[in-house]
């Protein structure tokens, strides 16, 4: 695994701020390159709903606010932002993992499971870890702001997928 390899935080919806938590201390931890993407509903093929130019440049300025945000959220920390047009937002996340190479990795969000404290994967999470052509890893729904480093405390729940753990190690990367 090449630490040159993105990590790939999939930000939108109520989950976005956990995913960029997640992402960034991982970032920070690893040397790994951040890429913050959100996925938008692109032109449609040839049909009657190709016509409406103005929802797609809807969609795709809905897209780059969400984009903004999320630069907001992490301030100065270096990262690419990217808003992508496609049928769907796990197919979207498909080909952008696919277009980095197969070392790099999907972060998604986790659904928000009241009073349940595990991982709770949506639609797009059950497609991508059925069908991703490399790794897919699923925050949990609850970030909280620690320190993350060599010597920093475990911040998630114990659930957390073991993935994050074996890489972290590979990495050389206590967490």
């Amino acid at each position: 695994m090449s630490a040159s390899s993105p990590l790939l935080a999939a930000y939108k919806g109520p989950a976005g701020a956990d995913v960029l938590m997640f992402a960034k201390l991982w970032s920070q931890a690893s040397g790994r390159p951040l890429r913050v993407v959100t996925i938008y509903p692109g032109a449609a093929p040839i049909s009657m709903a190709r016509v409406d130019a103005e929802w797609v440049a809807y969609n795709r300025e809905e897209a780059h606010d969400l984009l903004d945000e999320a630069r907001s959220r992490l301030g100065t920390f270096d990262a690419e932002f990217e808003a992508i047009g496609s049928d769907s937002a796990s197919h979207g996340l498909h080909d952008v993992q696919e277009a980095a190479g197969s070392d790099s990795i999907v972060i998604l969000g986790s659904l928000k499971t009241r009073g349940v404290r595990r991982t709770a994967p949506g639609n797009t999470a059950e497609r991508l870890l059925h069908g991703a052509p490399g790794p897919v890893a699923s925050c949990p729904g609850i970030m909280k702001p620690v320190r993350l480093g060599r010597s920093g405390g475990w911040p998630w729940p114990t659930s957390t997928p073991r993935t994050v753990t074996q890489l972290s190690s590979q990495q050389g990367i206590w967490l």
